[in-house]
């Protein structure tokens, strides 16, 4: 594993399917491990900020644990909880990186060996793969390769068969990601003892997402992104709060906040970036299926159904259980390949949705509109529960199912653009 940045300093992320994908690979105490350091995702509060009468309207409320207790997939009987929680990306990180350390110390068959290196090019024959490596500019040969280096992919950019832009949405998201502090509440040492709802806020041309994230046992951190309509340009990744506090203010306020209420003396962490995707129709493997891409890598999305993660934490169990039967080459390129229409799906959903909650004007009065009723009819719910499903199950990774056609993948774009209301699941 190449990681050169073992302390990331990003926000935070939700585990839905993600966390489902993973407790199937962990044992019960290693998924309670896990969730002392999280938060209970148990709900979405929407909001509408009105303007004239200077007060917040509610929308609609959704109650996660209620939605996804239904799910066999979601619900962790043996625990009690269902796969609905809320943590700080390094927290998740240093848990992952100490589970394959210690299944090394026991000898449970794992070889893992972990490099502070990045990868700066990837050049793939017929029976190896060659990595070099930013430093000492050396070449290591490999037999497979798996990039999940994010959107913009050394490991994709290397080869001409998987090379692509990713595309810019015309969005962008301010966030602002508070230093960790003592959670209050207790009942951390129950698991799920801490919970809490994420809440949005819709203003005139932006969006407000407000939660809290589990850093440690004890600690929790509290992250807000607010989205607008922007022009592409270059990145603040330097968490610089001078250059950002203000305009974090400044658009809070388009959404009902105050100034302290948009930034407290927390909030220490500040970055602006923009939202991109990739071409779902872009090449997952290399011509010789050695090298394999996961995650943003493979199916950047925007993140406004909060599944990114979820399904990059999916991708990774899939192939490791795959590449654990000994599965390889075409045959393990093909099946990974049946996450194309989830993630497709997932991608288009989240687009649309990015577009609606940050229109102004008419658009605006649509999208307050239509968050009402889709509270009311459940439809939010379904949304919700569909995303948050994994697919293919966890307990049926291998079904001997080859990848999905070019016919069947035109056919499903026409119908995502046609109507995308078909697929959210029906009752």
């Amino acid at each position: 594993m190449y990681e050169p940045e073992l302390e990331p300093l990003g926000g935070g992320i939700q585990l839905n399917g993600g966390l489902a994908s993973l407790a199937s690979v962990l044992s019960s105490d290693e998924v309670s491990e896990l969730l002392r350091v999280c938060v209970g995702m148990s709900g979405v509060i929407s909001n509408t900020y009105v303007t004239e009468e200077n007060e917040m309207d509610q929308l609609l409320s959704l109650d996660a644990e209620e939605a996804l207790r239904r799910v066999d997939d979601l619900y962790l009987k043996e625990l009690g909880v269902v796969s609905s929680v809320t943590i700080l990306r390094s927290t998740l990180l240093k848990f992952l990186i100490s589970k394959c350390e210690e299944k090394k110390k026991k000898g449970d068959g794992v070889e893992f060996e972990l490099k502070e290196e990045k990868v700066v090019r990837v050049d793939a024959r017929p029976e190896e793969v060659f990595v070099t490596m930013e430093g000492d500019g050396k070449e290591k040969a490999y037999d497979l390769v798996l990039g999940c280096d994010g959107l913009s992919s050394e490991v994709k950019s290397s080869l001409p068969e998987l090379r692509s832009s990713s595309i810019y949405s015309g969005l962008r998201i301010l966030y602002s990601v508070s230093e960790p502090y003592e959670w209050k509440g207790g009942g951390a040492a129950e698991g799920l003892g801490r919970k809490k709802k994420l809440r949005q806020f819709f203003g005139e041309g932006c969006y407000q997402l407000k939660g809290t994230y589990g850093y440690d046992s004890e600690k929790v951190c509290d992250m807000s992104a607010i989205v607008y309509k922007g022009n592409k340009r270059g990145e603040n990744t330097a968490w610089e709060k001078e250059d950002l506090y203000e305009d974090f203010v400044r658009r809070s306020k388009l959404v009902g906040g105050s100034r302290e209420d948009a930034a407290d003396e927390k909030s220490s962490k500040f970055i602006e970036l923009g939202v991109y995707f990739h071409n779902p129709f872009n090449k997952w493997s290399n011509d010789f299926n050695n090298v394999i891409l996961a995650g943003d890598s493979a199916h950047a999305m925007p993140p406004f159904l909060g599944q990114g993660g979820n399904q990059g934490m999916q991708d990774g169990v899939m192939l490791g259980k795959l590449i654990g039967e000994g599965v390889e080459g075409e045959v393990l390129a093909k099946q990974f390949r049946r996450r194309w229409r989830k993630t497709t799906l997932i991608t288009a959903k989240s687009i649309f949705l990015g577009y609606l909650e940050t229109g102004g004007g008419k658009v605006a009065d649509f999208r307050d509109n239509f968050f009402r009723f889709a509270g009311k009819v459940g439809l939010a719910r379904k949304v919700f529960v569909d995303g948050a499903t994994p697919f293919p199950s966890p307990r049926e990774i291998w079904d001997g199912v080859g990848e999905v056609g070019l016919l069947e993948q035109l056919q499903l774009a026409l119908q995502v653009v046609k109507d995308p209301t078909q697929f959210m699941e029906d009752e």
